[in-house]
Parts: C-alpha cells; structure tokens; sequence
C-alpha cells in the first residue's frame, strides 16, 4: 500500500547512493512513482523513521511552548508544531579517541551494553549504540567523509533517544585534526596568502573551486583523484603513503596559516580535533538542563603516566610540550568547557595506576570490573529518569498518531515545487465557498498530490487559521491503513476538537462495523460548527477497496464550516465531488522539479549541466526517474563536469567522473524500463563501495525474499550469523567483540537505501520492507539469481543459503522460557513464505503439515492466516502437488468455528474428517501426531464430523447473534449476500464465494427488517422494513435512495397498513432499450410500480384494482418475480393473485387447492417466467401453474419427508428448495430429483442457494463444471458444499425409494451408562415409521464405538417414553433395561423389562396398593421413575395423587412414602431419598441403610433452612431443589432463578455466600463436581464454579458459551464438562476441577444429545443424531501433562476386557414386537 505518499511522487530521504557516503539524516523529498507490493502496512509507532525530521523547527518545550500547548496544537493539525519523537529507543553514540580506551569500550560492548540492552527490553525500550570504530570504510576514507558521518549520528542520537544520547571517554588524549573539507572563498584567499610557491600549489592541487554550491567554495578532492593507486592492491601501500604525506603537509599549512591569520574563533575550523568536535555536537552546543539528563563523561587518569617509558605512552597521551596550540585546546576543554557543562553527577572520575589502565593484571580486571558496574549503573538511572519524563508528557495513541501525519505534511512541505502553485489557488476558493462539495484532486501516481495537499495544510495555517486541520496519509501510519481505521482516527480528533463528549470509547469503535462509523461522522460532520478543514491522501489505496469507495460518512451537502479534500489516482467513483486534475510530468516541469530539490540542498547546475541533464529527461520523465537522476546530479562539481563533449569522449576512454558516465548510459537505453535498470545497478556498485559488497547484497537479498520485511534487530540478527559480513565491517582493525554488527553499520546503509525502503507496521512491530518492485527485481538477478536461467532451487542461486539461515532461525516459534512474543508471531508469518518456492515437501514438514506450527498460528494469529498460507503453496505448486494441504485447508475452512474457541482442537478435527486412503508421508505424519500430540485433546473413533471430499467445504460463522432471514447469491456466482437482524440492528454481509471469505458488512440501525430483495441485475439490495424500502449498492456498499411508506401512501384508503412487495422485470437491455427493473408494492386493492434505475426508486405506475373477496395481503403472504410478471398470496396463503407488468393489470387470481388445511407454503415463478411453481405442506405434489390463467400445466411428484420452502430456480428447469436438513434439487421436465448432503441442523427458510453456473451442460447431462450450494442453517453458520456433477446426482436419484430419502432422522431419548461397567452404555430413540413410533434400544460399547445390540420396539404410540438400566449383580447376573411407555389417560399402563442378553422383552406385573382399600391393587403408573441399585428397586411418583412409591425388583413388593409429591432425588451414595411435597413448603428425608429405606422421615421446612424465608414474603413454591451432594450432606436450593442457597443438612445450617445472577441473567441449574464445590450455571451461558462451601470463593467463565449449558461433573472424575446446547454452540469443554483451567474441547457438526462423563471420569458419553450413535469423546492427556495433579487416582479406568457379560453376535438387530401390539 503506498502511503500517497510517503515514497510516492514526492517522497524520498536523502542520502547520497553512490560515492557520497550517507552524511546528511534529514529528509529530502523528490518527485518518486512506487508500485504498490503486496505487502500492505504502516511504520509503527513504536519505531521512528530516522528521515523524517523537523530540522527547522524549535524543539519541544522551547520557545515558550508548554507540553499542553504543543498537544493542543497537534490536536488541531498545526504545520508549525514541532512534534515530540514516539521512538522508544535509547540509542547512545559513544565518543572518545580509540587507541587509549579500546579495553574500557570492548569491556563496555562484552559486559555493560547487554546488561542495558536487556534493561531496555523490559520496559518496552530498544537500546542501541553508535560505535565509530566499525563501518567507517576506506570508502569514507577517500572521499573524507568520517567526521560528517560521526556529528550526523550524534545529531540523530541527541534527537531520538529516550534519556541518555552521549557518552564520551574523553582521558589524556586530544585526539586527531583533521583538514577541512570544504573551505570557504574568503577563508580558502585568507588561508593561502603569503604562502610559498610550494604550499601554494599543494593547496591549489587538493582544493577545488566548485559553483555547484550554493554559495560556490572549494572543496578537497577524493584522493583517488589524485593517487588513482590508492585502492589497487598491488600498489596501494605506495598510493596511501604518498596521500598520509600530502594531507600532513597541508594540514599543517592550513593550521599554521588559520592561527597566525584568522581571529580565534575562525581559526578554531582548521585547528580542532575531531574528538572535540564530537563533544561540542554531543555536550557543549546543547542546552544545560538537556545536558545533565543526557550526557555522561567517564574520566579516566591514568596518574603516572608521564613515569612510564616514552614509547608506550603516545598510544594514551599525545600531549607533547612542543605542541602548544593542542595543549591549550586540550586543558580548556577538559578542565574548562566540560566541567563548565556537565553537572558534577555526570563527570564519573577513575584515578587509576599504569598497571590499572595498561596491563592485562588483576589490578586492570578489578578495574575493568568497576568500570562496567558504573556503567549500568549511571546509564540505567539516566535511562529510568528518561523513560518517567517521557511518560509524563507522552503523547497519546491518537495524538501520536496525527503527528506522524503532521512530520510527514512537513517535509513534503519543504519540496513543494513551483509547478503547483496555481493549484493552490483553486483549491483556497474551493475552501472558501458556502455550500460546497467534496474536492477530488486526481492525478496519476507520482504527479504530486501529496505534496500539493501538504502546501494546502501549511497555508491554512498561514492564511486563514481553521479551527483545526485533519490531515491523513493513506498507508503512512497502521492508523491510516484501512478505510475504517482512518475513518475512527478522525471521528476521534474531531470529536476532541468539538469537544464532544457523547464520542463512543476507541476500543469500542474498533468493533463497530464501517456503516455505523460512516453514519457517526457523518452526523458530527453535519452539526459542528466549527472551521474543519478534512484532508485524505491515497484514499483509493486503502483496503478494502469497497470501503475506500464509499464515501457514505460524506454529508450530501457540506457546510460552509466544513471542507474534505480527497486525493486518489483516478476519478472513477467519485461521482458527488468537484474534480481538480493533476497533470503528468512534462519535460521541463520535470527539470524544474530537478533543480528546486537541488536548491533544496544548497547545490545547482551549470548551465552545461543542465543540458546534459535534458538529455536524459528529454527521452525519460518519469517521477521515479528524476528521483534517481538526482541521486547523480546531487554529486556534480563544476571543476568536473563542464561539457558536454568532454562528457562523451571521456566516456569512451573511461576517464569521466562515474557520474557523468551514467548519464551518457541512460541516453544510449531505448526504454524507460531498462533505464531505470541499469541506474538501479550503479547505485548498488555505489552502495558496495561505501558499505561493503557483503553487506549491501546481504540486506537486500534479504529483505527482497521476506514476505513481511524485517525490523531492524532481526536484520542485525541475520546478518551477524555471516562471518564475512562481519569480518568486512571490522576492516581490518577492530575486532567486534561480540560479533554482532552495530545497528549504526546497518542504519546507515537502510539511509542510504532510502530511495528503495518503506517502514511498515507487521505484528505490532515496525518493520523495513524492500518496497519498490524495480528494486526487488533488479536484487534477484544482481545478487540471489548468479544466472538468469537459474531457478531457484539451484546451488548457483544465492536464495538457498539466505534461505537455509533464515530457517535455522524461524525453527522454533518460542523464546526460552516458552513464551510466545512479537517475534514468534514475526517467525509464523514468514516460515511459509520462506520456503515457499523451494522444495514442498520440506514446506509441508515444517509448515503446512506441522501440528505444532499449525497450532501456534491458528492460536496466535487466526485461522485465516493458515489458510492464505496454504493457498499461496497451492498457486505455486498447483494442487496436484499440494493435494494434502488441500485437504487439511478444507479441514480448517470446515472446523473455522471450532478452532476459533480453542486451536487444540486441530488434532480430533483433523482426524475426524481426513478419512482418504492416498495420503502423502507427510500428511501421514500429521496424523500420527494429531494422535499423539503432546498437550491434552479429544478424540473418538465415531464419524461425527463431515469428512473431507463429502461435499461440505467451509463453514463460516455468519452475523454473531441475529437471526438469519435471507441469502442471496449474485448470478454470475461470485457474491454471496446474507441478511441478520434483531431487535437492535440488521447486517449485510458479502461473501466472496470462490474465495471463502467475508468483503464488507453493512449495520443498518433503526426499524427491524423484515425482508431483501436483489435486483435483477446483482447491482443493488432492496431492503424493507414497517416504514421504508431502501436500496443499497451491492459494490460500493452505500445506500442509494429510501422510499418511505409513510410519504407514499394509496390515494385510497386501504385494508392494510403496509404493502407487500415483489421485484419484477429484465435484468438486460431488451431490442436495444435500456433494463426495466420494477418494484411492485401490493396492497389489497391497490398497486405501485416502482422504477429502479441507477439505485433510485421512484413512482412509475399505479392504479387502484379489486381486492380479494374474504382476504387480504399481510406479512405472511408470499411473493415472487419474474421478467413479465409478479405474484402474491394473501395473508393466509389461500390465494394467489398475479400481476402482468406489460399489461398492468391485476386480474387474476386463485385457490389452487380446495382444501381447507392446505395453504401454499412455498412458490417461485418458473426460470422462463412461463409457470408459477407452488407447493403445500399437507400435498406431497409440487403444482406448476400457468402464469397467464393459474391453470395447472403438470405436476412434480413429492414425498412424505419433503418440507418445501423458499422455492428457488435456476438454468429454466431446475428447481430445488432446502427441506428440513436437506437441499432438495429437482429436474422440472424429467421429474428426476436428488437429495443432497444432509445438513447438520433445520435449514432456515431463505437458507439456501445454488450458484447459477451448478450445471453447465443441461441437455448432454455433462454438468462437469465445479457447482456450490450455500446453506445457513439454525446454528447461523453460512456452508459451501461443492460438486462436481450435479446433474449426475440427479440421474442417480431416480431410482430412490420413498423410504430411503427424506429428513427421517430419529429423536434420541436418553443415554444412560451402564452402571458398574463403563465399556458400555444404552442408547434410546424414536421415530415415526408407517403412522406407527418405533423405540430403538441399542447398546455401544464405547471402547470400540460400536453397536453390539439393537431391538425395535413397535406399537407404542408415544415417542416419550421411559427407560432406566438395572445393572448386573449376584441376584440378577444378566442386565436389563426397565421401560415404561407414556400412555394415553385410558390405556393400561405397564413396565415391561429388556433382557440385554437376549435382547428379548417380558412385561413385569407389577402393582400398587390402593390407598382406600389396602386389599385392593392397581396398575403401577409412573409419570417419572429411578433405579435404586443398592435394593434393586425402583423409586418413582405413581398416579393422579402423585404418590412417591418404590417397587422392588424381585419380588414386586411396592412401598408408598409420601403422598401429593412433587419431585425427589437420590443422591449418588444412595444414603437418602429427598422428597419434596406439592405445596414446595417442606422436605422430607429418608435414609437408606443396608439397602433399605426407612418408613421415618425427617421433615424439614424451607423457612426453618434459610433465615431469608422467614424475613421476606417468599414462600416455600419459591424455592426449588436443585441438587444434593453426593454423600447427601448438603442440599442446593434455587431462590426464584435469583441465586442458590445450601444447606448443610447434618449441622442444620446455611453455608457459603449466596451465588445470584448478573443482570438479565438467571440461574440455570448448578451440581456438586467435589464434596465442596459447586458448578452453577446461568441461562447466557456464564458458570461459575464456588472454590469451596466454608470459604465461598469463586471462579467465573463468562466467555465460553452464550446461551444455555449441559454441566456435568461426577466425584469419580478429575474433570466437569460444560455443553452449550444451543445450535450456534454445540461446544463441549472439559475443565479440571481444582485449577478450572481448560482440559480440552471439542465443537461438534451435529448436536450432542444427553452429554456426560462416563464412569470412567476420563471420557463422555453422547449420543448424535446423524448417524444416529453413541459416541465415545476419550480426554487423551498429552505428554506434558500425564503426571499432572489433575489426573485424579480416583477414576476409574474402562474395562477393556471384551468378554465381560454381552455375547456379541454378528445378527445383532432383532425387532421385537410390543407384547399388547394387535398387530404381533
């Protein structure tokens, strides 16, 4: 994304790019054109481009300026603030001379600066530090540029950091002289009067009069100029000699001439050493109060020095009593200028022997030691007190934000050229108009819109002083790379401006989608009264694009208080808005651009020099080319280059200046293109010989294959693992000691590289990316690519070890202490680009097929990223090659919802649906791990999930909590439209269909929808609601026009309120005339067309017609469209009308069935319009109807199952519909039908689509192309299911049998466990089948997840039937099942008993005794029952008296305990039976001892158990019993879904505080999980979970569901286990009892029925609809965690002995008839 331009037209920092070394920081703009990368980010605010300066501004705090001031005047946009830096660096240039303290600065490097650099880091700081010892090449050296290179970096130093910038260890050494550089006229005539012929001719021989200055001054020629040998090997100890000889002699000239001529201070210029120049730039020329919080002096004195032999004192010492000018300077800087600036506090002072400073002794470790230690200590006070200062006056996000904006508005400001000048004019009279429109200022990039829109910001301030200026650089900051966060940034500056405080907090408009935000602004846009001038630069280049044109937060009409200022590249969609064009580059505006950035830096050409500059840009004008034409031009001397013959003949012979040369090959280039080429060539040789070959073609190579740049610590990083790089910047003579590169050395080169470099935002963390795409071509074929036809997975290309190292460090995603940081995300986002494009099976084994990389970046990224890696493989690969991956990108697309609430899903998702037989090795791999994976997970061996290649695709969670009422796909199959409401707002989402992936939402607030419509040529959505009908634009995502109800009412009055409403007419210009698309509005005697044209709806036609006889149109009334005409049916759906659009009639109308029960449920029009096809749910027959005369035409047959709705066509004969779980798919002329895959829950009833392209070959039955049907269902989840061959599925469907298609999917009843044996349970469910209901009992074992008994029970006509498992024991050793069908009031009832040996069943005659007459029995009639195992009784509330009675299983005998109850419970231990009477006002309690259950009860009363009863008017119906521990001790009550109290049975007392609901919510129900805690859960999902009964702490989990829970929780298990039933749920998470922390979970496609631990208490138990099962979920702790606390000793491990009381045989499904059956 281009930052319109941070490096776009007029965008670029300085530094020189061939032999000028990097000297000058601050930023020079010049006219660029960037072509956007694919890379899309923003320098982050926590690292500052070093290039974007204010240098001619005051600093911060000065000038009068307070902190407030200097926010207030960012807040508003003003150009002349000098904004504070948002760097968190401290970065510290070390100044001293080299020879005497290389032990202290080595020490320093080896010991102090990690110390401080880990210091830093824990406070979110970078340290750095700026050692001139290395990177200072010969290079430098030539063309003396070393003492500028070193003030420039103590200047950017003083600037940058955070607390300390300069430290020096100024000793006994005043240090080199150099000789200037460049003296001036008056000085060079003063210098060289009176000198002898010989030093008059050195001098004239070494300094040159150059006019290309501005003013003209000579300046020292490189010293190749003169020893050609200086660089060549052979010769250059020679070169360099003859060179150390010349530059003594004059310098001494030049100084002994300076004191003897010139006052003190001129003289000071030549006489000064470059170790005080540094300590001027760095201490004496700053300001006191900065100096003592920034700068420190370590003074060392060595006291015998003078003591020592002569020989070894120079190297510390080079004051000689000879040399009394450098003496003088010496003492008075030392003893005068540094102890006159530097507080005592920063003067650290070590008096130490010889042996201390010089010897390699214990005395010079001690020393060493101390001085280290005062190090740290020093700079981390001076860094502590930095960072709290910096805190207390730092910036906040936003304003820090706005002045990234404002420097960036300022150094554009600087290169404003003269060419724009009367653009400025237009744009201050468009600003001063009244009533205006938006500006739209267009131009082709690199023209200069930037620049312009920067001048308008600066002259508003000049001029007219607005209230505020807003300006915004698209891209420049993370703030300003998408439309919404630009938007949000500015609705937050003006709301501050404004002063309004009803401004929606940050953090919640970051959720609030872009329609709701375009609505905020552009309200507060339309009410402020105060001047705002708004400016946004590159709008057309923020993402998403439809957001960037749409301009819906833009008021129609803009007060005069308000001006927006738009710049983009092209004026297409900006159709309300003035239009200002910028022109191309001419010829001459280019050279003029030339020459005014020239002027920009104090240089100029010769009037020869500009025609050999029009040579080049007579033939290339380009803003990129006169960027880089400058970088050479910037360079000329006079005394060089001054014809333009001599420029061409020296060529030839290879003695004109390298710059000349250049120029003479940019002519010869016969395109732009190859130009530009070769002149990025030469800066590379250029950049080779001031950095280093290794270096420069490391960090480009580099940063060329990074997908996401690097920061500047990674480069640093990467290019220390390089021995040769290293040895290249040590040159020779310091050693680094640690071998880490300095950041300066890299820093450098990135300045230098300025021209190529953008800093963008990545992973929360600035990063430098090789932007330009001329650049990352022209690296590949200079430094990756030796060849060009090389590839590169061959030896000869350099990618393959830049790869391999970059590899070794992405190898692990974690620091040492396993946390995961900013750069464990940085390495999961660029481990698959890097290795993408070599070899894919080392891809798929590191990356795509690596369950730890896998999970680490759905975790800590997003699911999204991995499947955008996997189609980034699959593009280069191709999917034959990447067919696994395609599998598991499947899996993710399906299990997106699943992996979005925990990512250690992965495993069981992964085996679940991967079912193929052709795996590759390393997909094998991942399955083997996915079962093993080292952290707990679920798995099973039942197939629950959809498995991959079964249609199903992706699965997409749609709209959060509104309920889905409509999906739209547009014809050409591309777009996908789904509309949600409730109560509060209603969402349009656009789908990208090929791409899985949502494009744009749209809120819409105010009244509740109710329907939408999609036009008939895809290009708007009519939307309604009870007062209007809206249109929006499908691609720019705006609304159009509204058409309100209340404004258009019938001239008549009319039956009903509100219309209903069809869309009708032709998608297509039809013989030449435009599209006709029409709106019908539909009352009961009236009619409105409406015409759609350009998104407007507006009034065409209407007339008054006949109402319906006995009906009337209403919300249920169904509509339908077609190109000729419309249809409705009345409220009821008796009638149908039609309406003819040609003919504007309404005459006709209908009841297609005479039924009274029947009613049409579904109807659509025929694809050619002909017939209207209805259907009805009570009629198994689909009609088709004429549309001319309603008559029937023919009929389609149907099925008992089908459930028509929402009837759809497409391709003229085919129409399918969604049918409770299915997508029924029908051929209209052979009457051929398909039932497509069964969906996990109901279809909605606009759920569901097919793309229009589903089947391509309609008469040849091919249909091979690709065919995808889209569904939502009840859970809210938008599926794609994808098919190859449609039509194949519906020859196939032809010979299908009534009974085997449909939606005949049986209820699961119950599951139970089989106590005392966890290897199996019992699973109960229904059906209806032939008018009869069918009872399945079934056994699994759950070991094997298999089915090893199966009985039908038939002739019972309820589906609510009871059934409990009687476990096997001495008296009864073979295990039944007890069941006791519902009945009607007047049949018998009877309890019958299921052998699970035998599978066979006996009815049990079991009776009652009569309550008036003991002689007397009755049938025993349980309207809920339980199974006692420690008597081998059956407890249960019998009969109309709701009399509690227990029935024995052997020998029938029955007891009656309580009368008119109304509930009881047994707890676990079977200890006590809790009866609760009907009037809820008491409890009665029975013991049960040695298996039986005492006749006395112990009665207590609910206002005797809590104190609260007694003191308020709540009576005992109010308080229900929830639940009892299971040793029967404490009882739970819930107090009007209010809150829970217990009581503590045996000590007669309330325990533990009382747990009450949070707002809205209410209890739901709560269970014991330990003797002492207590898991609670409320209707919204939340639980909590009570630590301990005495104590009463708790522990709240409000984020795993949102609707109402399943809890579980057995004493026997380690766990509890929560399930969200609802369908956009269907979660099961796993818990640890006593750290509550997340086991596992597992979100299933299909719903889990009665979810529970098993026995065991290390799995659960479920039962699942489709395919109706009993699955086994097994918890599978991972490596890590087998011997951790909460594997509980007290689970009880599955019996997987086979052979424990179930025979199983191979015929194990016997059907057995209900014994009172008439039928058996």
């Amino acid at each position: 994304m281009g930052c319109g331009s941070s490096k776009s037209f007029d965008v670029i920092t300085n530094t020189q790019l061939e032999v000028r070394p990097s000297t000058e920081y601050r930023a020079r703009y010049i006219p660029i054109s960037k072509t956007p990368t694919t890379v899309q980010s923003a320098p982050s605010q926590n690292q500052e481009n070093p290039t974007e300066r204010q240098d001619d501004l005051p600093l911060v705090g000065t000038g009068g300026s307070s902190d407030a001031e200097i926010k207030d005047k960012i807040l508003h946009g003003n150009i002349n603030v000098k904004c504070p830096p948002v760097a968190k660096i401290v970065r510290i240039f070390t100044s001293s001379t080299f020879t005497d303290t290389e032990h202290e600065r080595n020490a320093w490097m080896e010991i102090s600066y990690p110390k401080l650099q880990l210091f830093c880091k824990e406070r979110g700081y970078d340290f750095q530090v700026v050692d001139m010892r290395w990177g200072i090449r010969e290079e430098m050296q030539i063309l003396h540029k070393t003492t500028e290179i070193c003030l420039n970096e103590i200047k950017l130093c003083n600037e940058i950091s955070t607390g300390p910038s300069f430290v020096t260890l100024y000793a006994q050494r005043y240090g080199w002289c150099p000789y200037p550089t460049e003296i001036s006229e008056t000085d060079y005539n003063i210098l060289t009067d009176g000198l002898q012929y010989k030093e008059k001719e050195l001098i004239d021989k070494w300094y040159k009069y150059d006019e290309n200055r501005i003013p003209a001054e000579y300046v020292i020629l490189p010293v190749t100029k003169i020893y050609p040998d200086y660089t060549k090997n052979e010769k250059q100890e020679q070169g360099q000699n003859s060179f150390g000889t010349d530059s003594a002699e004059f310098t001494k000239i030049i100084a002994r001439q300076a004191v003897s001529k010139m006052s003190r201070e001129g003289q000071r210029k030549y006489i000064t050493s470059v170790t005080e120049k540094e300590i001027e730039a760095g201490i004496l020329n700053r300001d006191q109060e900065e100096v003592k919080k920034t700068c420190l002096w370590f003074y060392r004195t060595i006291r015998d020095i003078h003591e020592q032999d002569p020989k070894t004192t120079p190297k510390y010492s080079d004051i000689s009593a000879d040399n009394d000018v450098s003496k003088q300077l010496f003492e008075e800087l030392k003893e005068k200028k540094m102890k006159d600036k530097l507080p005592e506090q920063n003067i650290i002072n070590f008096d130490v022997s010889w042996t201390e400073a010089a010897n390699d002794s214990t005395e010079h470790k001690t020393y060493i030691s101390k001085f280290c230690e005062s190090c740290v200590t020093k700079l981390s006070d001076m860094i502590n007190s930095g960072i709290k200062e910096r805190e207390e006056r730092e910036l906040d996000f936003l304003l820090k934000d706005i002045s990234r904006h404002i420097i960036h508005c300022q150094n554009l400001c600087r290169n404003f050229s003269d060419r724009k000048e009367h653009y400025l004019k237009i744009i201050r009279d468009h600003i001063q108009k009244d009533n205006k429109l938006p500006l739209l200022i267009h131009g082709e990039t690199g023209c200069g819109k930037s620049s312009l829109v920067a001048k308008v910001v600066q002259q508003c301030w000049e001029l007219d002083t607005p209230s505020a200026v807003i300006i915004r650089f698209g891209g420049l900051t993370p703030e300003s790379m998408t439309v919404k966060s630009t938007l949000i940034s500015i609705y937050l500056q003006i709301s501050r401006v404004i002063n309004d405080d009803t401004v929606i907090e940050p953090d919640m408009l970051k959720e609030t989608d872009y329609s709701a935000i375009c609505h905020g602004l552009n309200d507060m846009l339309a009410r402020t009264l105060k001047e705002i001038v708004i400016i946004i630069d590159s709008l057309d280049r923020l993402s998403p694009p439809e957001e960037a044109s749409n301009r819906a937060w833009i008021p129609d009409q803009l007060s005069k208080c308000v001006t927006v200022i738009i710049t983009a590249d092209s004026p297409v969609g900006f159709d309300k808005a003035d239009k200002l064009e910028i022109n191309k580059f001419t010829q001459e505006e280019a050279e003029n651009v030339l020459l005014h950035l020239l002027k920009q830096e104090n240089r100029r050409l010769t009037d020869i020099q500009k025609k050999i500059v029009g040579q080049v840009l007579e033939k290339f004008h380009s803003p990129l080319m006169v960027r880089l034409l400058y970088d050479v031009v910037v360079k000329w001397t006079s005394y060089d280059l001054n014809d333009v013959n001599q420029v061409n003949e020296e060529n030839k012979t290879n003695t004109a200046d390298p710059s000349a040369s250049i120029i003479t090959q940019l002519v010869s280039h016969g395109d732009e293109g190859s130009a530009i080429g070769f002149r990025i060539r030469a800066i590379f040789e250029s950049l080779e010989k001031i950095h280093g070959i290794e270096l420069v073609k490391k960090t480009l190579g580099y940063l060329t294959i990074a997908k996401r740049g690097f920061t500047e610590k990674e480069l640093i990083d990467l290019l220390s693992f390089h021995n040769d790089v290293v040895k290249q910047v040590e040159n020779g003579y310091w050693v680094i000691p640690d071998k880490r590169i300095p950041i300066s050395i890299l820093l450098r080169l990135l300045r230098d590289l300025d021209v190529a470099i953008e800093r963008r935002d990545f992973d929360d963390l600035s990063v430098v990316v090789l932007g330009q795409t001329e650049f990352r071509q022209q690296v590949s074929e200079v430094y990756l690519l030796q060849k060009k036809e090389s590839c590169p997975d061959t030896d000869k290309s350099e990618h393959r070890p830049l790869r391999n190292i970059l590899l070794d460090k992405l190898k692990t995603y974690f620091d040492d202490s396993k946390k995961f940081t900013n750069d464990s995300i940085r390495k999961l986002n660029n481990l698959p680009w890097i290795m993408t494009g070599y070899n894919p099976d080392d891809l798929k084994t590191r990356c795509l097929c690596n369950l730890e990389f896998l999970v680490a970046k759905i975790k800590h990224i997003g699911v999204e990223s991995v499947i955008s890696d996997i189609a980034e493989a699959v593009n280069v690969y191709g999917e034959n090659k990447m067919a696994d991956c395609m599998m598991i990108k499947v899996v993710l697309q399906i299990s997106q919802n699943a992996l979005s609430r925990d990512p250690h899903q992965l495993p069981v998702q992964v085996l679940g649906r991967i079912t193929s037989s052709k795996k590759s090795k390393e997909l094998e791999t991942l399955l083997h791990k996915c079962e093993d994976a080292g952290f707990t997970t679920i798995s099973t061996k039942s197939k629950i999930l959809s498995s991959v290649g079964q249609g199903l695709t992706c699965c997409l969670p749609v709209h959060g909590g509104c309920d889905i009422i409509d999906l739209h796909v547009t014809r050409d199959g591309t777009t996908a439209i789904t509309c949600g409401t409730n109560e509060r707002k209603c969402l349009l989402q656009f789908w990208d269909v090929h791409e899985v992936r949502p494009i744009n939402t749209l809120t819409l607030t105010g009244p509740r929808v109710s329907k939408t419509l999609l036009t008939m040529d895809d290009r708007f959505i009519l939307v309604m609601t009870e007062d209007a009908l809206t249109a929006y634009d499908t691609q720019k995502r705006i609304l159009l026009s509204t058409y309100t109800f209340k404004d258009h009412r019938p001239p008549i009055d009319s039956n009903t309120e509100l219309p209903i409403i069809c869309l009708g007419g032709h998608a297509k210009q039809v013989a030449g005339k435009d599209a006709k698309q029409y709106v019908g509005l539909f009352w009961n005697d009236y009619w409105k067309l409406l015409k759609v044209k350009d998104g407007s709806l507006k009034d065409y036609e209407q007339q008054k017609m006949d109402p319906l006889q006995n009906y009337k149109t209403g919300k249920e009334s169904l509509t339908s469209g077609c190109k000729n005409y419309m249809a409705w049916t009345d409220e009821t759906r008796r009638v149908l009308r039609v309406f003819d659009i040609g003919k504007q009639t309404a005459e006709r109308s209908d009841e297609p069935y005479s039924e009274e029960s029947h009613k049409i449920d579904a109807m659509c029009f025929t694809g050619d319009g002909s017939g209207i096809v209805i259907s009805s749910k009570c009629d198994k027959y689909i009609l088709i109807l004429s549309s001319t005369d309603l008559k029937q035409l023919h009929f389609i047959k149907g099925y008992d199952e089908d459930s028509p709705q929402d009837f759809r066509f497409f391709s003229d004969k085919y129409l399918y519909f969604p049918s409770k779980r299915r997508v029924v798919l029908v051929d209209v002329q052979t009457q051929q039908r398909a039932w497509l895959d069964i969906h996990p829950c109901h279809l909605k009833v606009a759920g569901i689509t097919v793309l229009q392209s589903s089947l391509s070959s309609e008469n040849d039955g091919g249909g091979t192309s690709s065919s995808r049907v889209l569904t939502v269902g009840d859970d809210g989840n938008l599926r794609i299911w994808k098919y190859e061959n449609l039509s194949k599925l519906l020859k196939e469907s032809d010979d299908i049998q009534n009974t085997d298609v449909g939606d005949k999917l049986p209820i699961i009843r119950s599951v139970k466990c089989v106590p005392g044996n966890g290897r199996y349970c019992v699973l109960h469910s229904a059906e209806i089948k032939e008018k009869d209901y069918v009872h399945y009992i079934s056994v699994w074992d759950v070991i094997e997840n298999k089915m090893v008994r199966k009985s039908q029970l038939k002739g019972w006509r309820t589906t609510d039937t009871d059934i409990e498992v009687i476990p096997t024991s001495e008296s009864n050793p073979d295990p039944s099942i007890i069941i006791q069908p519902k009945r009607q009031r007047n049949e018998t009832k009877k309890i019958y008993r299921l052998d699970l040996n035998t599978m066979e069943i006996k009815e049990d005659d079991y009776k009652v005794d009569n309550d008036d007459n003991d002689d007397e029995t009755k049938d025993v009639d349980l309207s809920s029952f339980s199974f006692i195992q420690s008597n081998m009784s059956i407890v249960g509330i019998h009969g109309d008296e709701n009399s509690l009675i227990t029935i024995s299983i052997e020998d029938k005998k029955s007891e009656r305990y309580v009368d008119r109850c109304s509930g009881y419970w047994v707890n676990k231990q079977e200890t006590i039976l809790v009866a609760e009477t009907s009037s809820k006002s008491m409890i009665e309690v029975f013991e049960i001892k040695e298996g039986k259950i005492d006749k006395v009860s112990t009665k207590l009363k609910k206002c005797d158990m809590c104190s609260e009863m007694q003191e308020t008017k709540l009576k005992g119906g109010d308080f229900d019993l929830l639940s009892i521990s299971e040793d029967g001790q404490f009882i739970i009550f819930l107090v009007k879904v209010l809150k829970i109290i217990v009581y503590d049975r045996l000590n007669d007392k309330t325990v533990s505080p009382e747990l009450c609901r949070h707002g809205n919510e209410w209890i739901d129900h709560a269970v014991f999980i330990t003797e002492e805690k207590i898991l609670c859960s409320f209707n919204n999902g939340t639980f909590m979970v009570v630590s301990h009964l005495n104590d009463g702490k708790t522990y709240e989990v409000r984020d795993a569901h949102n609707a109402p829970i399943i809890i579980d929780g057995n004493l026997s298990s380690p766990y509890y286990t929560t399930y969200g039933i609802a369908e956009k749920d269907q979660t099961l998470y796993i818990r640890d009892k006593h750290s509550n922390n997340l086991v596992a979970s597992f979100t299933s496609d299909m719903k889990l029925h009665h979810p529970q631990l098993g026995s065991d208490g290390c799995s659960v138990i479920a039962g699942v609809q489709i395919p109706c099962c009993v699955t086994s979920l097994r918890i599978k702790p991972g490596k890590l965690q087998t011997s951790s606390s909460s594997l509980s000793s007290s689970s009880t491990p599955v019996d997987t002995n086979t052979d424990i009381w179930f025979h199983v045989d191979d015929e194990y499904s016997k059907e057995i008839p209900n014994p009172e059956s008439d039928e058996d």
